[in-house]
């Protein structure tokens, strides 16, 4: 700071209250004035001079004497000798007065004893008030703050280091740089008989009401950061200060600007965990402020809360939202805040182990590889749950929710991969088994016979599978179509592998042997149950089936064959002479066909044409009647009305 601006010393003795006051007033460029000023009580024969700082400049002096900067190093002291001549010129006392040295470059002098307020009145040591000068370092004035081995240091543009009180307006806060090492102190400091306290992180000067820990009392600093004592005022109240060591007095539990404070029976100022017995409460003064705390608090790794009121430590659940923090947490015994699983009155509960917020619903705890469901009062639940509008089920042991394939209590159930409880038809090959199968409205997998989804079905009673195709069911042969449903009726089973049609009854059966179904008389193979059709030799006697199965009876054309031959009611093949319906016909006795045939044959109310026992077919022209006609290939009978015949109409 000494090559900043160039300082004159003035010099005055003067008198304030019981003291003599010697001082030496220095005025630089920046437009601010410090006074040294020495104190002698004028009741002592050799008295001690005090040192402190003044905003003062326009006190009148008697003596200016100009400083350059190359005589700063030796002039800027003010020397014994100094002292006794400065005396001497103002002829105002014969007291010897003792004088300290002071370094004009330096703004104080640090001084970490309280002996130096011992003989300082109480009005002395808070008049002292307005006296430290403040040097305001603004941002854009380019000073620097080094830290070098962990102390911070302050140069300007120059590097010049500054020293004394300086304002570090950017950060809003305000130091004091020691003059003789030029680092930045902190704690408690006595400057020029008086008493500061800087802050023990980043140094700031600490004003208004202030915990000293290690000496377990309260005290007030000004706005000039100064320590004061006897009564002072906080916040609209008058308090008193001890007059030795400005110590703030109280007595038990004691309300100071809106904060409580405890006192022992000492006087002490007490913090930590205290209980209040007259109260009941366990509270916690923090032992940086002393202050009884409220709300959530930090202490020593765990989370707490006191009543926002009452300070009271609190246990068990608790909702925050009073606190600004919307979730419910818990605090054991001891007042802590837990985390993760807890087993609480028995019940197990879950809280988040970032913030402590106590779950409710559904949760995954993959270190166990479960999900879990917690109710809204936060418990693990178990068994069944209507959960997320779905029915799912959680382990009875250890609430871990089903997924997948379950037995429970006797009965299949199917849980989707997010523990929603199927019913209806299912494909398990999602779940390792490729089969379809059915859970009613209970979520149970059903077996055997079922009515379902308006068809009869069934379902194996081992597995429960679904049968699709043919399924040989207590000794009846059934068939079920791709989507299960049981199939009544005549069924082609070529799309189940088996190149046939076949009939089942009402009851699903295969239908075997001479069977009446759709009015007619059918026959289905004993053994396959395959429906007959065309030519079959049964149990000795030919019958013939047509393209539907019926059985046939009367005259029939056999166009494989070319012949024409009669089944009686019984579908026998007649062979011989026979009467039929009161005329006679001739049939052939190894292949019963029509014989001594010849021309327009009516045979039971159909024509047919014969030519010398030959039937023809195709188109016939009948020359004695002048016309064409039709007979059909397959039945040989003739055809009328419209046609179509070779692909033409």
């Amino acid at each position: 700071m000494s090559k900043m601006f160039e300082k004159k010393l003035h010099y005055k003795m003067y008198k304030a209250g019981k003291h003599w006051v010697f001082a030496a007033i220095t005025v630089g460029i920046f437009g601010f004035a410090s006074t040294t000023s020495a104190l002698a009580d004028e009741t002592s024969g050799s008295n001690k001079i005090h040192t402190e700082q003044t905003l003062n400049a326009n006190e009148s002096t008697d003596t200016t004497t100009d400083v350059s900067n190359e005589e700063k190093a030796t002039e800027a002291k003010l020397t014994t000798q100094d002292a006794d001549v400065a005396s001497s010129e103002e002829k105002t006392t014969n007291v010897e007065k003792e004088v300290t040295t002071v370094d004009a470059n330096k703004d104080t002098t640090v001084k970490n004893v309280e002996s130096s307020e011992q003989n300082t009145t109480v009005e002395d040591k808070n008049a002292v008030g307005n006296t430290a000068q403040v040097n305001t370092v603004e941002k854009e004035n380019k000073y620097t703050q080094e830290n070098v081995n962990g102390n911070w240091y302050l140069k300007d543009e120059q590097g010049n280091y500054l020293t004394g009180f300086q304002e570090i307006k950017d950060q809003n806060k305000t130091v004091y740089y020691n003059p003789d090492s030029k680092q930045m102190v902190y704690g408690q400091q006595n400057i020029n008989g008086n008493w500061y306290l800087f802050d023990t992180f980043n140094g700031a000067m600490q004003t208004g009401l202030q915990y000293i820990r290690d000496q377990k009392k309260l005290a007030y600093y000004n706005e000039q950061g100064q320590m004061q004592y006897g009564t002072v005022e906080i916040d609209g109240q008058k308090y008193q200060a001890d007059t030795f060591d400005g110590a703030i007095k109280g007595k038990g539990q004691t309300k100071i600007a809106d904060n409580w404070y405890l006192f022992n029976n000492a006087g002490q100022v007490v913090d930590g965990w205290q209980w209040i017995n007259d109260q009941g409460k366990t509270v916690y003064y923090s032992t940086k402020t002393a202050q009884m705390v409220h709300g959530q608090q930090n202490i020593n790794g765990h989370w707490y809360l006191f009543d926002k009121t009452t300070g009271a430590m609190q246990r068990g659940f608790q909702n925050l939202k009073a606190y600004g923090d919307d979730k419910t947490v818990y605090y054991n015994q001891d007042g802590w805040m837990l985390y993760g699983q807890q087993k609480i009155d028995n019940k197990w509960y879950n809280f988040d182990t970032f913030n402590g917020a106590m779950k409710t619903g559904i949760v995954k705890i993959p270190e166990q590889n479960k999900t879990v469901y917690y109710a809204p009062n936060g418990q693990m639940q178990y068994g069944w749950q209507w959960v997320d509008n779905a029915t799912r089920y959680f382990d009875t042991f250890n609430g871990a929710m089903a997924t997948g394939q379950k037995l429970i209590t006797g009965h299949w159930y199917l849980f989707d991969k997010n523990g929603a409880m199927q019913r209806g038809f299912q494909n398990l090959k999602d779940y390792g088994d490729n089969k379809t199968v059915y859970y009613n409205q209970d979520g149970w997998m059903l077996y055997g016979w079922q009515w379902v989804n308006n068809a009869t079905r069934y379902f194996d009673t081992f597995n429960g599978a679904m049968t699709v195709g043919q399924k040989n069911i207590a000794n009846h042969w059934y068939l079920f179509d791709k989507a299960g449903a049981m199939q009544r009726g005549f069924q082609n089973l070529k799309d189940y592998g088996d190149n046939k049609t076949v009939y089942y009854n009402q009851d699903g059966w295969m239908l075997y042997g001479w069977q009446w179904v759709n009015n007619a008389t059918r026959y289905f193979d004993t053994f396959n149950g395959a429906m007959t059709v065309g030519q079959k030799n049964i149990a000795n006697h030919w019958y013939l089936f047509d393209k539907a199965g019926a059985m046939q009876r009367g005259f029939q054309y056999l166009p494989e064959d070319k012949k024409i031959v009669y089944y009686n009611q019984d579908g026998w093949m007649l062979y011989g002479k026979q009467n039929i319906s009161g005329k006679i016909y001739s049939f052939n006795t190894y292949n019963g066909a029509l014989e001594n045939m010849d021309g327009q044959q009516k045979l039971d109310g159909n024509w047919y044409l014969f030519s010398k026992g030959k039937v023809l077919t195709g188109f016939q022209e009948i020359k004695d009647q002048n016309k064409t006609v039709y007979y059909d290939p397959n039945t040989a009978r003739m055809q009328y009305g419209w046609q179509t015949i070779a692909n033409n109409k």
